[in-house]
């Protein structure tokens, strides 16, 4: 009976062994060699360049110039003495007429001499020119100024106009105004001045 204990806890104890050396983890193995490196993709190729927008108005946001317009009169005055020629501008509406201050200026056409401003006042022919705004229009208006000697309507004659939003409306401090040209010393009726203030092109 004892021979049998014996055996049967050594045959324990035994088991006890393997099972506890099976529990535990054996040593990490050694790291593998690093693989090659894949081969590099391809650049895609460049998108086709976009169409070029137009060009934008001359000078800031809250000002608009008119390019230099031909004044093409009637031959003749009407009945008040009077000629009239109009241009199409959806950019004078209403709050346009109400706000905005209205620079013009008149040359002869094609000259590069010093524009004048209007209203222009020609005393050698005899004629003035004047200028007013509706909604969507521009209009300058040729009067006689010595109705005995009759003249001619002008002619070969060119305008540019200029509106410039109030400073309330501009919505920033350094936008141009035509309270600011003025505290700056900007002479409206100098064509060349204004031009150059509000960085526009001759």
């Amino acid at each position: 009976m004892k021979t049998t204990m014996k055996i049967f806890t050594m045959a324990l104890v035994a088991s006890s062994l393997f099972l506890t050396s099976c529990a535990k983890d054996g040593e990490d193995g050694a790291m593998g060699a690093v693989g090659e490196q894949g081969i590099a993709g391809q650049d895609g190729t460049n998108g086709e360049d976009g169409a070029i927008g137009p060009q934008g108005t001359d000078g800031n946001a809250n000002v608009v110039a008119s390019s230099w317009t031909d004044l093409n009169f009637p031959n003749t005055w009407d009945g008040f003495n009077e000629a009239r020629f109009e241009i199409s501008d959806s950019n004078i509406t209403q709050d346009v007429i109400d706000s905005y201050a209205l620079l013009s200026y008149v040359k002869f056409t094609g000259s590069d001499t010093s524009a004048s401003s209007v209203p222009f006042i020609s005393l050698a022919n005899r004629y003035e020119i004047h200028d007013a705004m509706s909604v969507g229009e521009y209009a300058a208006f040729a009067l006689v100024n010595d109705i005995a000697a009759q003249p001619l309507p002008p002619t070969n004659h060119e305008v540019r106009y200029i509106l410039i939003a109030p400073s309330s409306l501009s919505g920033k401090s350094n936008a141009p105004s035509l309270e600011k040209m003025k505290k700056n010393g900007i002479n409206i009726k100098n064509y060349e001045e204004v031009i150059h203030y509000l960085g526009l092109e001759y």
